[in-house]
């Protein structure tokens, strides 16, 4: 069996990479896609989801992020036309 230095060091190791590919994702692979497809910056689509995206992350029910999840786009949309 392992020492458990060595499973915390990997663990870690598990959630760092994690993390970085959540970031790349989120801030870079899906940016460009929206930017490619749009013709438009995601600048502002993100700052009027952040709302969402911050309970979405936030909450670990689906339940209980689904309100804004389904209410912000809805309301930003209209903000936006």
């Amino acid at each position: 069996m392992e020492s458990f230095e060595v499973i915390v060091g990997q663990l870690g190791m598990y959630f760092t990479t994690v993390l970085l590919g959540l970031f790349i994702h989120g801030f870079i692979v899906i940016p460009l896609y929206y930017s490619i497809c749009t013709r438009k910056l995601p600048f502002r689509f993100i700052l009027n989801m952040s709302q969402a995206l911050f309970t979405a992350f936030g909450t670990g029910s689906r339940y209980d992020s689904y309100r804004q999840k389904i209410m912000v786009p809805i309301f930003c949309s209209k903000i936006i036309q």
